[in-house]
């Protein structure tokens, strides 16, 4: 199945492995600082991950653990890195990776 060009089962394989990747990366205060961070900016353009760690690395490993490491080659794409299928995989990932925890994050506020 594909949303707006991008597989979802692939991109939600990544998403949840970046998330697994960025969990054992970053002590658990950090994770949580990170999340909150994102929330409050909730600006779609930029991840708090990156005061912590380098998340583009993060999720480079997320492609290569679901074995999608392939679409992540230097050597075949050139300067980019990838190709423009593997960037919008790549972008479609963290983007519901930010819009799913800025929903927990809302969804625990008004329970209160």
């Amino acid at each position: 199945m594909t949303v707006k060009g991008v597989d979802y089962f692939a991109c939600r394989a990544l998403q949840d492995e970046f998330d697994t990747v960025l969990r054992e990366w970053l002590k658990p205060e950090e994770y949580h600082a990170v999340m909150m961070e994102n929330h409050r900016r909730n600006d779609g353009r930029t991840c708090a991950s990156h005061d912590y760690c380098d998340a583009n690395m993060a999720m480079d490993a997320a492609f290569q653990r679901v074995g999608l490491g392939h679409l992540v080659d230097p050597e075949q794409y050139g300067d980019d890195g990838m190709s423009q299928d593997a960037s919008d995989l790549w972008n479609a990932a963290w983007s519901a990776w930010r819009k799913e925890h800025n929903e927990a994050i809302e969804a625990a506020r008004n329970d209160r």
